[in-house]
């Protein structure tokens, strides 16, 4: 009975103060005490309401592996099995250090403003630990990591775990995806993309190099990062930043920064081989995560601005520009968040919207992350297939979960058609569509103990079809030493992992 109490009590603080987040980084003395009972209720129904993982019908749901104390944010599945997660021991636990944000610092917010380059982001850290602030050993003292898991045995258990890389200089971090590449693995940390090799899967690195650096030129806010590697259509590497901006020189000598206003979110595509680094689209703000569909649209789900606002699906296209820059996060009073929320620039389409930016499809939930569509055989039942999954993640188990978001088009664009729950009750950073017709998943539990672990769900069914054996053993066989003949025959397969080789 007091833990059902107890509960009803959560839920009530957290009806009646939620409102208090809808004024972002311009709270009063008032707006604050609602925002800690705020955090207080949600820490309080974090620890009290269950969190076993929640599975879909029809479906199972197995714990792989756990973690432990760290925050577990991006996850791939490589042919053979191993699965490559990207952990920060710099943020979320009950004794992370090492990554910053303008909310708790806002001693230096004129600093971050002005800063245009990394090198100046650097100092304006350096300035301020000589005079009281955080020393600079509580930046570096812990690591943001890329882990390898593996069955060493054959029995379908990760018994393995092993720190193949790690970043934790003063401007680094978060690490926040990965993406396997043949015996390569990219890797996202601010201030860098990197590539690593590990020809021989030994869980040591041949190489490690910066393919492109100067990603995070302010510090905005915490989670803002460089994430969201993806395979596009067209053999490129696709990644975004949030909205801490970048200044950029490319191998070709191009100069990518934007105009004006550095600190914005954009979306970037590479070639594999480290080349022709370009900006995609901008003006977004936390563009965590990137999936393309079956006919090469790109899609995210991009965060809310803390304001009236809200977190938005977004169709992402060559030039758009979804409107957000960092600075409007800082303005207040009667201009609160400034032409965002005056314009409305964050609603879907409407008459008084400026010509110039690409409005959103149609909202999602409250703190969209990992994106994903079934590539074909990924497993989901067919009134799911072709939807885009968000995981929503809303630090308490039962209000958060993997939401599923049909979209038609409409004109040049789409529209939103419906939604669903697809995963329920989980806390899913990233979500992930497994060579063995498993869907994977990391989960974080940030106010319940900061721990994170890997989950899978699967249909018995699914797993059991002869195709997706079929389809791991191509996947894991390769494509480089196929003929002609045989790609264009894969043209035609009914996964896209197949089609794109």
């Amino acid at each position: 009975m007091r833990r059902l109490v107890l509960q009803l009590v959560a839920f009530v603080l957290l009806a009646c103060a939620s409102g208090c987040l809808t004024r972002g980084m311009a709270m009063s003395p008032g707006d604050r005490v609602l925002a800690e009972v705020y955090i207080a209720a949600m820490v309080v129904q974090a620890k009290l309401l269950p969190n076993a993982p929640g599975a879909p019908e029809g479906f199972e749901v197995e714990v792989l592996r756990e973690l432990g104390t760290t925050t577990a944010v991006g996850l791939d599945v490589a042919p053979d099995g191993d699965v490559f997660v990207a952990v920060s021991n710099r943020l979320g636990g009950p004794e992370a250090r090492g990554v910053s944000d303008n909310r708790s610092k806002p001693y230096w917010l004129l600093d971050d403003l002005a800063a245009r380059t990394v090198d100046d982001r650097r100092a304006y850290i350096e300035k301020w630990a000589s005079q009281g602030g955080d020393p600079l050993s509580w930046y570096t003292s812990d690591a943001d990591a890329v882990v390898r898991l593996r069955d060493t045995d054959g029995d379908g258990s990760l018994d393995e775990q092993r720190e193949v890389f790690a970043v934790r200089d003063v401007v680094s971090g978060i690490g926040s995806s990965v993406l396997v590449d043949g015996d390569a693995l990219w890797y996202t940390a601010i201030p860098d993309l990197f590539r690593l090799v590990d020809a021989d899967g030994d869980g040591e690195l041949e190489e490690s190099e910066v393919v492109a650096h100067g990603f995070g030129v302010t510090t905005s806010l915490a989670g803002h990062d460089l994430h969201g590697l993806a395979w596009g259509p067209d053999g490129r590497i696709y990644f975004s930043v949030g909205d801490r901006g970048y200044d950029v020189a490319t191998r070709e000598g191009r100069h990518l920064r934007p105009p004006i206003v550095v600190s914005r979110g954009a979306v970037f595509r590479i070639l594999p081989d480290g080349s022709d680094l370009e900006v995609f689209a901008t003006g977004l703000r936390n563009p965590q995560d990137l999936v393309f569909d079956d006919l090469g649209e790109l899609f995210t789900g991009d965060n809310n601005g803390d304001g009236v606002d809200e977190a938005r699906l977004v169709h992402v296209v060559w030039g758009g520009d979804s409107g957000w820059s960092m600075p409007v996060q800082t303005m207040a009073g009667d201009y609160f968040h400034g032409p965002w929320e005056a314009e409305r620039l964050w609603e879907t389409r409407h008459d008084g919207q400026p010509a110039w930016i690409l409005p959103p499809i149609g909202y999602v939930g409250r703190g969209p992350s990992g994106v994903a569509i079934d590539p074909g055989l990924g497993g989901l039942p067919d009134r799911l297939r072709g939807h885009v999954l968000i995981c929503d993640y809303q630090y308490a188990a039962p209000r958060s979960g993997v939401r599923a978001y049909e979209v038609e088009p409409d004109g040049a664009g789409f529209r939103l058609a419906s939604s669903a729950t697809a995963i329920p009750s989980v806390l899913a950073t990233d979500i992930v569509f497994g060579p063995d017709g498993w869907i994977y998943a990391t989960e974080f539990d940030q106010l319940g103990g900061g721990t994170s672990r890997l989950l899978r769900y699967a249909r018995p069914e699914h797993v059991a079809d002869p195709r997706v054996a079929e389809l791991a053993a191509l996947l894991r066989a390769g494509f480089a030493h196929r003929g002609d003949d045989e790609l264009v025959a894969l043209l035609g397969h009914v996964d896209r992992r197949a089609r794109r080789g």
